[in-house]
């Protein structure tokens, strides 16, 4: 089953492997590109590079696109393109805000949520899950498009074997490779057969993490606890 989608993604090299994986299914793609700035320099950020290079590769996206710079998500071409899709599939769209919700989520957008929710919600769920003890709590989810973030009902969830992974920078981007996948086979589902495959409680989150508390002391803690 071939679908015309609409992802809403970034730039980096796991990003641009979701558009790969999709059209690699037989999907036609039309992407809008949030560029994200090169990560900063430190031994951490090295460590999240070179497993993400070497699982991911140089992926590039070369289908139709839109970089987003700011301003109006939804240009009359963007309009245009979501109402003649058939799915929309977001994952890492940090520009999608307010109103925007209301158009996916009556397309039924799709999301792929790099943690674990309810018990991981936010900005780098698996770095946290690993840094609050939860390794088991490291994976991916396929869920619907939520205003609440990363609050919708779950239709895949996977989580990489820590024994086969042992590596907690490998296990993170082992787990995006797993999700891409799951959100492959989500979209070889009808939209009326989707079923949650376990509730998304809130009151079960453990933490809900922000960009500006992966602070450099966090992160220098973090390491010195690797060594």
């Amino acid at each position: 089953m071939s679908l015309r989608l609409v992802v809403l993604t970034a730039n980096y090299p796991r990003h641009a492997a979701l558009v790969s994986c999709l059209e690699i299914a037989g999907h036609s793609t039309y992407t809008v590109v949030y560029p994200k700035p090169q990560y900063p320099d430190g031994v951490y950020w090295e460590c999240v590079t070179q497993p993400e290079q070497k699982i991911f590769g140089k992926c590039w996206i070369t289908s139709p696109m839109t970089v987003y710079h700011g301003g109006p998500l939804f240009s009359r071409r963007l309009l245009n393109e979501i109402r003649e899709s058939d799915a929309i599939v977001v994952f890492g769209a940090p520009y999608i805000r307010g109103d925007d919700f209301e158009l996916l989520d009556e397309r039924g957008a799709l999301n792929l949520h790099a943690g674990i929710a309810p018990e991981y919600r936010g900005s780098a769920c698996n770095f946290w899950a690993e840094y609050d003890g939860h390794p088991e709590l490291v994976g991916a989810q396929v869920q619907q498009l939520c205003a609440r973030l990363d609050s919708g009902e779950i239709l895949q969830e996977v989580r990489p074997p820590i024994v086969f992974d042992p590596d907690p920078f490998v296990r993170g981007m082992r787990a995006v490779q797993l999700g891409i996948k799951a959100m492959v086979h989500q979209l070889e589902i009808p939209p009326d057969q989707w079923k949650p495959i376990r509730p998304n409680d809130p009151a079960k989150t453990i933490r809900y993490s922000r960009k500006a508390d992966l602070t450099p002391e966090i992160l220098a803690e973090y390491m010195a606890r690797l060594k």
